[in-house]
């Protein structure tokens, strides 16, 4: 069979199923496989992962086959027929709810963090800039880069556009009767900074809670661990005022707006948008 982007594929054919046998380098592949097949539906079929686990060095995974043919092999009549079912498809990808996950960018099988070590790893941050990192990553001879570091630590991690806020659940029963330090890093390399990230209502195991409204309320900005150079940036505290968003892009002499002016329900409330563009414009 036709090898994808990241396994080599194999027929499986038993008495009463027609199988597909997929190896590959890396186990969060099959998982995320495993895990977008909950949002499979007629329009959009997701096969489902039968098992997966380590083999032949690498990992495998079985799942049902489904028969198709690459869109890229399509000529013109074959495309136009199947433009109605694609179309569909898309419309069923953006309808999906995400309410489990984190949003886009790196990610693993629970929706959220990714053991992806990125593009930063083998170029060095570790021994350049954050010195700490060299727990939880291990560059390899071969100049790729593991999710395990000098001490036995594991890299999870997300990485990206979340798509707006994300809710998470972090399981600490591993950690029961214990006194343990949580903290919440942001991590950037030599050039990426983008818009950092937001942290708000933070509920601990026994119920207590912080939104951050009045104080840190226990919290502490550290600063960067130690050997870590020092911070352009770092944790502040603050509200929706000093960081407003929404669905435009200005300029001092233009405006784009990401939906028409149908969009906004009553005429009064265009005419408070139009006034706004007006006053931003002529001012």
């Amino acid at each position: 069979m036709r090898p994808g982007e990241w396994s080599v594929v194999y027929s499986v054919v038993t008495a009463d199923a027609d199988l597909v046998a997929r190896f590959g380098a890396y186990d969060e592949d099959f998982e995320k496989d495993a895990y977008a097949a909950r949002y499979s539906s007629p329009p959009l079929p997701i096969p489902a992962i039968i098992e997966w686990g380590p083999a032949l060095g690498g990992f495998y995974a079985v799942a049902p086959r489904m028969r198709g043919q690459h869109i890229d092999g399509l000529d013109e009549t074959r495309m136009r027929r199947v433009l109605p079912a694609l179309f569909a498809a898309l419309d069923a990808m953006r309808s999906v709810a995400l309410p489990a996950a984190s949003g886009y960018g790196g990610w693993r099988a629970n929706g959220h963090t990714s053991q992806n070590t990125g593009e930063s790893c083998p170029e060095g941050w570790g021994e350049e800039l954050h010195p700490q990192l060299l727990r939880y990553q291990t560059v390899n001879p071969d100049g790729t880069c593991s999710p395990t570091g000098s001490q036995g630590g594991e890299w999870n991690a997300a990485s990206g556009n979340s798509g707006g806020w994300q809710q998470w659940s972090i399981n600490l029963d591993d950690y029961a009767g214990e006194t343990v330090e949580i903290s919440i890093a942001y991590i950037s390399d030599w050039s990426t900074q983008n818009l950092g990230v937001f942290v708000d209502d933070v509920t601990l195991p026994d119920g207590t809670s912080t939104s951050f409204e009045t104080g840190l309320d226990g919290w502490e900005v550290t600063g960067p661990p130690e050997d870590s150079g020092p911070n352009a940036n770092n944790w502040i505290r603050t509200n929706a005022s000093a960081f407003p968003v929404g669905a435009s892009i200005t300029t001092p002499n233009s405006l784009f707006m990401g939906f028409g002016f149908e969009g906004i329900s009553t005429q009064a409330e265009r005419d408070a948008v139009m006034g706004r563009i007006l006053d931003h414009l002529l001012d």
